[in-house]
């Protein structure tokens, strides 16, 4: 079915690029570490410092711009933190070469010293991974992973620690929130289409100001525009990627896929969605 985006009161930030934008703004930082805070459990985060290079600047209407959000604690730990719309082949093992990267950097910071930070990456997920044990995920959307012995489950490094926030598990209704965890999964899968503040959220001070930075005439001028102009060519893209598929499922032909797969590429959409929409390897998207 093809997606229809509306464009509301409020900024979508259920889209990668937009989430980054709200969480990246040093004015806003007290919303990641709210957030931060509440999705690493045991984990209290009073500071952070945004690293260098990163989302100060972040152009909302930039389709080039695909690094991590990166932010460090004063404890040391980095946290990488993303958004994904939409599942991966090899996701898992997608998430784990990703996670391995950073480790390049410190060693070579530190010169050939195998000296490596904390990090933890975090994964907001608008799908559902699969898991060995279905029951326990019926009603849990966090899974974390990380570099624990087997049987005693010491922990062997710190340098890579998975959490993936799977918000297709979530399925509260508004009325059954019970706290700013799951206010929060909320507005992240449906912000953009909310006309106001819902009364179970207006008593929570940090609700109140996820709300006053998300709303979209409170943008300068300049913002919105690449806002509106953003939202509208993710609208087109992704209309484009769902009549590809349709058209992929009821043709089937090598033809038309590399004919959808070229102009996906003139167009900037990443390699991977490409992969998905057409059934191409991301060896022959790259030749072409």
């Amino acid at each position: 079915m093809v997606e229809d985006i509306q464009i509301g009161r409020y900024l979508d930030i259920s889209r990668d690029r937009v989430f980054k934008n709200v969480f990246g703004k040093r004015a806003n930082k007290d919303l990641l570490i709210a957030l931060l805070n509440l999705v690493l459990d045991g984990i209290d985060i009073v500071d952070l410092e945004y690293l260098s290079g990163e989302f100060q600047g972040f152009d909302i209407g930039s389709r080039q711009s695909r690094m991590d959000l990166r932010v460090k604690t004063i404890a040391g730990t980095e946290v990488i933190v993303e958004v994904q719309v939409r599942d991966q082949h090899d996701f898992k093992d997608r998430a784990v070469y990703y996670a391995a990267l950073p480790i390049l950097e410190d060693v070579e910071a530190g010169k050939g010293r195998y000296v490596l930070r904390d990090r933890i990456i975090v994964s907001f997920l608008h799908f559902q991974l699969e898991h060995s044990e279905d029951a326990h995920w019926a009603d849990e959307c966090r899974s974390v992973y990380s570099l624990r012995e087997k049987v005693t489950g010491e922990k062997l490094s710190d340098a890579i620690n998975l959490v993936f926030v799977e918000l297709g598990r979530f399925k509260k209704p508004l009325e059954s929130l019970d706290n700013d965890l799951e206010r929060f999964y909320f507005c992240l899968q449906h912000m953009g289409e909310l006309p106001e503040i819902p009364d179970g959220m207006a008593g929570s001070e940090l609700m109140r100001r996820l709300f006053d930075v998300t709303e979209v005439e409170s943008l300068p001028k300049e913002e919105k525009r690449k806002y509106y102009s953003y939202m509208t060519t993710e609208r087109d893209i992704r209309n484009q990627i769902d009549f590809a598929v349709e058209q992929g499922e009821a043709r089937g032909e090598a033809k038309e896929r590399l004919k959808v797969a070229r102009s996906f590429k003139s167009l900037g959409v990443s390699v991977d969605i490409i992969a998905k929409a057409t059934g191409l390897s991301e060896v022959e998207i790259a030749a072409l």
